[in-house]
């Protein structure tokens, strides 16, 4: 299962940027994973929590948004998304010359932190 070792890269990444912006806790974790990128999003929510295990994520939300496969048309220059199954046809025009404009995408978007000033507040000295 090839999802661990992404989320290990993932949680990488996350703990450089963490550090760099004095971050105590990662609380959530956001992502785009296109159709196409060989990722399985529910592989890698599943390999999620055991990479995180003792890591400054530890315990964290991981937000998946999928993105669909999109196509733009050589001929016509319409945008679709074909259905699975269909091929990479355009379904204005039926062509087969398009490319691939969304759908490849394995993007860390953002990240949800404490900052080590919060953590080290009292929290009950903010209560209304």
């Amino acid at each position: 299962m090839h999802e661990l070792t992404i989320a290990l890269g993932l949680l990488d990444e996350i703990a450089q940027e963490a550090q760099r912006q004095g971050a105590r806790k990662v609380t959530a974790v956001h992502l785009r994973v296109g159709a196409l990128s060989g990722v399985v999003p529910s592989a890698l929510e599943f390999s999620w929590d055991l990479a995180a295990e003792g890591t400054i994520a530890q315990g964290s939300r991981l937000n998946i948004e999928r993105i669909p496969l999109a196509v733009q048309c050589g001929s016509c220059a319409a945008q679709t998304e074909p259905a699975p199954g269909t091929g990479m046809r355009c379904l204005r025009c039926e062509s087969e010359g398009t490319t691939i404009v969304r759908g490849r995408e394995l993007e860390l978007v953002g990240m949800e932190v404490v900052d080590e000033d919060a953590a080290d507040r009292d929290p009950a000295q903010h209560t209304a």
